[in-house]
C-alpha cells in the first residue's frame, strides 16, 4: 500500500462526500440523458503529500464506472504538479500524450498546485485561465491547493473563470495517525515495533512538525526507511527485527542535530533526506 493510499483511509468521510456528489450527478444524467449537465470540477484543500494522487485515481474510477463524463482518450487521468511556477506548456504536452485521434482530451486532469495563485506571473496566469476555460466542457479538473488557500482559490475559480467547483477541505493527518501509518509500514517491511516505540515515533514526528518544516507522509516514509536501515546495520543478529524505542530516540537525536536542520532549510523550508 502506497503512503497516499494509507493516508486516504483517514479521510474516508470526506471522500465519501465527494463520492456522493458524483453519484448524484451520475443519477441525474441517467434520469435525464438529454439534459445538459456540466462536467464536474473539484477543488481540494489538502496538505501536500497526503493523498492527492490517490484521490485523483479514485475519483477517475468513479467518473468512469458511473459514466459521469465521456472518456475518449488513451489515458483516463493526466497528473501534473507545479512547484515554483505554472508551466502551461508542460500541462498541454502531458495532455497531448494522452489524447487519441479526436485531438481533444476527454478525461480527468489532476493539477497539484504547490504554488499560490497570487504568486503566479500575470501573463502565465492568463494563459492558465484560458486553458481551463477552453477545456472545461471536455475535461474534469481536479485541483489541489494548500488548505489555507482554499477559499482564495475558490473565489478565483468561480469569479475569474466563471467555473463552478465542488470544494472540499481534507482534514490534516494528526501526528498520532502518522505514527500509526509509519508503524504499519514497518510491520509490512518485516520489522516489529511495540507500543513504546510507536510513542517515541509519534514524538519524533511532533518535533519535526513543531520546527515549522514540511513534514508530509513522503517524508515520514523516508524516515522509516532510514530507521530500518540503521537497525539492519547495527543489530546484533539478522533475526532481531524488532525496532526498539531507544533506537528510534537515538536516531531522532542524531538527525535533528545534524543533517536535517541544515539540509531542510536549504530546500524551501522542507524536511528532506
Amino acid at each position: 500500500m502506497r503512503e497516499e493510499e494509507r493516508a486516504s483511509l483517514y479521510n474516508l468521510e470526506v471522500y465519501g462526500e465527494v463520492n456522493e456528489f458524483l453519484n448524484k450527478l451520475s443519477a441525474a444524467r441517467r434520469e435525464s440523458p438529454y439534459r445538459n449537465i456540466p462536467v464536474p470540477h473539484i477543488l481540494l484543500g489538502q496538505d501536500e503529500g497526503e493523498g492527492f494522487s490517490t484521490f485523483a485515481s479514485q475519483t477517475t474510477e468513479i467518473l468512469y464506472k458511473n459514466h459521469v463524463i465521456e472518456f475518449r482518450s488513451k489515458m483516463r487521468l493526466v497528473e501534473c504538479t507545479f512547484c515554483q511556477e505554472i508551466n502551461v506548456n508542460k500541462l498541454k504536452e502531458k495532455i497531448r500524450y494522452g489524447t487519441v485521434i479526436t485531438n481533444v482530451f476527454y478525461g480527468v486532469v489532476a493539477i497539484d498546485l504547490k504554488i499560490s495563485l497570487s504568486r503566479v506571473e500575470k501573463d502565465v496566469l492568463t494563459e492558465f485561465i484560458q486553458f481551463l476555460k477552453t477545456n472545461k466542457d471536455n475535461i474534469c479538473f481536479l485541483i489541489r491547493v494548500n488548505k489555507d488557500e482554499l477559499e482564495e482559490a475558490r473565489c478565483f475559480m468561480e469569479g475569474v473563470l466563471n467555473m463552478n467547483f465542488y470544494c472540499v477541505s481534507i482534514p490534516r493527518i494528526t501526528c498520532f495517525q502518522m505514527a500509526d501509518i509509519a508503524a504499519e509500514w514497518m510491520k509490512k517491511d518485516g520489522f516489529g515495533i511495540d507500543s513504546e516505540a510507536i510513542k517515541v515515533l509519534q514524538k519524533t514526528i511532533e518535533i519535526l512538525q513543531t520546527q515549522k518544516q514540511y513534514c508530509g507522509l513522503k517524508t515520514i516514509r523516508q524516515l522509516v526507511e532510514r530507521i530500518e536501515l540503521q537497525h539492519l546495520m547495527f543489530s546484533d543478529t539478522k533475526k532481531d527485527q524488532n525496532i526498539s524505542a531507544y533506537e528510534i530516540s537515538d536516531f531522532t537525536d542524531r538527525i535533528l542535530s545534524t543533517e536535517l536542520v541544515h539540509s531542510e532549510n536549504s530546500r524551501r523550508g522542507r524536511i528532506g533526506f
